[in-house]
């Protein structure tokens, strides 16, 4: 399965040493990690992004949309603070963020 990853994901795997997807991690992924249901639940919340194909434009959109999921389901307190301080850094230094 081809991924687009936003978090470190740890996925235990009886008998063997943990896979270690990692933050920003673009590419494959087994089978047996891609049917562990910690990978069904990063999926259905935006953690990780899967385009249906490879092209930039596929990946971008992917990267963009799971971007909007996650933002939508991450819970924490400190995530929207966050977001607020790099879009106020971005501005500060030139830089600007995608359109929402």
């Amino acid at each position: 399965m081809f991924i687009i990853s936003k978090r470190n994901l740890m996925i235990q795997r009886p008998g063997a040493n943990p896979y270690i997807i990692r933050k920003d991690y673009v590419g494959e992924i087994p089978e047996d990690i891609a049917s562990h249901w910690l990978v069904k639940a990063a999926i259905n919340d935006g953690t990780i992004a899967t385009p249906q194909g490879k092209k930039d434009v596929d990946l971008e959109n992917a990267d963009q949309e799971a971007a909007k999921k996650a933002e939508q389901t991450d819970i924490r307190p400190d995530a929207k603070n966050d977001r607020k301080q790099a879009d106020k850094e971005e501005k500060e230094n030139g830089k600007h963020s995608p359109k929402k």
